[in-house]
Order: structure tokens, then C-alpha cells, then sequence
């Protein structure tokens, strides 16, 4: 699949090892935990005045570039 969307986030920090490991916990756990779904709604071509709903389930890919063995730790 081709990915479209990514997110970039820089708090400032620098030299710091590991500063980021907190954040991106969370982060992942909140995107591909159960109670984060995206929500579709499609139209009805028989009854165009009525929608319906489904979630998709959310796919987290993790790029690591220059990540020392406690990014892959964590």
C-alpha cells in the first residue's frame, strides 16, 4: 500500500537519549489501541437519505532512522 499521511514530532530536545520513548508509547497506544477507530460514512445508493457507519481498524507502521538498541527495546 502507499502510505500518504505520516506525523513528524519534535519537541525541541536535543542530546538527549531516550526523551522520546515516553511520548511514543503513549502515542502508538492511543493510534492502534480498541478505542481509536476511524469512522467511514457511506451513503446508501438504494436510500440516499440514509448513512451507515463502519470502523476500520488503524495499520501504525514505525520507520526508525538512526535509533540505538533502546529504540528497539521500546
Amino acid at each position: 500500500p502507499v502510505h500518504t499521511e505520516f506525523i513528524f514530532i519534535d519537541d525541541g530536545t536535543r542530546s538527549e537519549c531516550g526523551s522520546e520513548i515516553e511520548f511514543r508509547t503513549r502515542f502508538e497506544r492511543a493510534i492502534a489501541g480498541e478505542s481509536f477507530s476511524l469512522q467511514n460514512t457511506t451513503i446508501n445508493c438504494r436510500h440516499s437519505s440514509q448513512a451507515y457507519s463502519t470502523n476500520d481498524s488503524v495499520l501504525v507502521v514505525i520507520l526508525v532512522i538512526e535509533g540505538g538498541l533502546e529504540t528497539i527495546k521500546t
